[in-house]
């Protein structure tokens, strides 16, 4: 299987990618906008031999592709907000990339990796399969941008009921290999255990549901794997969430995690505050798609066999 994958220099790309290189026989063509960013050295080389790594001006239709992976995104809260508007612009270009592939190429799959704020709303409640988006039109704010580009794309996606696309919604992801400087609750608590310091948070109680590589990955091969002619969005999720103030204690017993809960902290909401933002929406199983971890297992397994804390 020869598989394209935009947004390489992604983490979630680069997790999936290191996953795929050393389970898989299968050729891929990693696209991003800077070659020199993407590091590959910790990979075996049995493995990088199995790995291309391309600017976008390479693609393009003559190639053969059995799946092209879409990462582009903005994996990072603060740049996010930073962003603003383009994510709308940077969005539709490289979707519009992929679709116009596979419009020539109909056996090649398309993967686009969606989120969970393409629902909108207040995420007052979990989201689940009778869930309807919603944004208010009216008063669109800042924090819509992002959430609105997935759904736009989404939107194109249904209407192609003639090509092969899964949107998978990301809610939630952590992994081990994570780059401490991004602005996360879950980046924010390991900080705090690596530099011995105090976590501040809110009184607030969020309910999240974490995804980590293992499961993450088995849906992917689900997706890929499947000879069935799909065209339909997906939710990620593990065998049950968790909440904000759950994560803390079970990081205090495993790893002595100090915390103090002030009502005034600053955290940045690139996509809006979400109390419930996780999903209740199992239609993932259609992918044959069986979590192994709950939330925060896949929590302790990633930071255990990491170097997060050294």
């Amino acid at each position: 299987m020869h598989i394209a994958i935009f947004g390489a220099n992604s983490q979630i790309a680069k997790d999936l990618t290191h996953s795929l290189a050393t389970t898989q026989a299968c050729k891929l063509s990693l696209f991003v906008r800077d070659k020199s960013k993407l590091d590959l050295s910790k990979l075996t080389a049995r493995a990088q031999s199995k790995i291309e790594i391309l600017e976008y001006s390479f693609f393009n239709e003559k190639a053969q592709y059995d799946a092209i992976i879409n990462f582009v995104g903005v994996g990072d809260p603060a740049l996010a907000s930073k962003i603003g508007t383009s994510i709308l612009d940077i969005t539709y270009e490289y979707d519009k990339l992929a679709l116009d592939y596979i419009q020539s190429n109909s056996t090649c799959r398309y993967i686009f990796l969606s989120s969970g704020a393409a629902y909108g709303g207040s995420f007052d409640t979990p989201v689940n399969s009778k869930s309807q988006t919603n944004f208010d039109l009216n008063n669109l704010q800042k924090t819509d941008w992002y959430g609105i580009s997935k759904f736009y794309a989404e939107t194109r996606h249904r209407a192609r009921q003639d090509l092969s696309i899964i949107d998978i919604r990301v809610f939630n992801y952590f992994s081990g290999t994570q780059d401490l400087s991004t602005q996360y609750f879950i980046t924010d608590a390991i900080r705090s255990i690596k530099e011995k310091s105090k976590l501040k948070t809110s009184p607030l109680n969020i309910y999240r549901d974490y995804i980590t590589p293992t499961d993450f990955y088995s849906l992917i091969l689900g997706a890929l794997n499947s000879t069935n002619h799909l065209n339909l969005a997906v939710d990620c999720y593990t065998k049950s969430a968790t909440d904000k103030f759950s994560i803390l204690k079970h990081l205090h017993n495993l790893f002595d995690l100090q915390f103090v809960v002030e009502n005034e902290t600053s955290h940045i909401n690139a996509t809006g505050t979400k109390q419930y933002y996780f999903s209740e929406n199992r239609i993932a199983k259609t992918l044959g798609y069986e979590p192994i971890f709950d939330s925060l297992e896949g929590l302790s397994f990633e930071i255990e066999r990491s170097q997060l804390l050294k």
